[in-house]
């Protein structure tokens, strides 16, 4: 959730600490363990407002819905004054998210039009691109991602799930045989995180596909920068796809000779 990341604020040490811990099992995946704690800190602390909504957060990355609903709906009841307006506005932000996973669409679409009143406001833009990501819609996903980012530009995870959606949305492409769309989403990937050598190296093999050598091998050069391993391993998996390249990328330095 968005909500999450920010608290942990006024919680005594030992609390916060606790608390940063959960998160941490969350991360990796173990989102019992996380729950156990945020239960041990409200048996201390039943009002503590952070442990509450970690704890929503939890169970909803558990696909614990209901209780995850049930939580957030508590929390933005009573919170009041707690909370101020772009925290409630998170915390609305992520129980839409979990309306959609429970497939509660109708109710899903109620919140993110309340939200979208504000045409400033990001946050239905991110839950569209959620929702055309669960339709598999990855180009209006893509869309709504760079929506949000028209209006908070720092907002990494909305760079992270437009950089998916573009990924998704060319392999679509390429799957289809629409090479120059494939071409054209991995490109806007590769702008969009360039530091992320996946992205140079689906430009490759498209612009590879397209018999367009140039690109392709400046596609390469922008890869091994960053992973050269990936590079080597994406020449050798495919010899004679690869083999017109392969002088050309040994003299350009992008990998050793591993011809025989």
């Amino acid at each position: 959730g968005l909500a999450w990341a920010g608290f942990v604020r006024t919680v005594p040490p030992d609390a916060g600490t606790r608390l940063s811990g959960a998160r941490l099992l969350a991360s990796i995946g173990k989102y019992d363990e996380a729950i156990a704690t945020c239960d041990e800190l409200l048996d201390e602390q039943p009002d503590s407002l952070d442990a509450r909504v970690f704890k929503a957060t939890f169970l909803s990355l558990a696909e614990r819905n209901d209780a995850a609903l049930a939580l957030y709906d508590d929390v933005l009841a009573t919170a009041g004054d707690a909370l101020d307006e772009p925290t409630r506005r998170d915390l609305i932000q992520d129980r839409a998210s979990v309306l959609l996973a429970a497939g509660r669409r109708a109710e899903f679409e109620e919140v993110r039009a309340e939200l979208a009143r504000d045409p400033a406001d990001p946050r239905p833009w991110a839950l569209l691109g959620l929702r055309a990501e669960s339709d598999g819609d990855w180009e209006r996903a893509a869309s709504a991602y760079r929506a949000v980012l028209e209006r908070t530009p720092e907002d990494d995870r909305a760079n992270k799930r437009l950089l998916y959606s573009l990924l998704q949305a060319g392999a679509a492409a390429l799957a289809d045989g629409r090479l120059p769309q494939a071409a054209k989403r991995f490109d806007e990937a590769r702008l969009v995180r360039p530091d992320y050598a996946p992205s140079h190296l689906q430009a490759a093999d498209v612009r590879r596909r397209m018999g367009e050598d140039e690109k392709a091998v400046a596609a390469l050069a922008d890869a091994v920068a960053l992973d050269p391993e990936a590079v080597r391993e994406l020449l050798a998996a495919d010899v004679k796809a690869w083999v017109r390249y392969h002088d050309r990328a040994v003299l350009a330095g992008l990998c050793p000779e591993t011809r025989r």
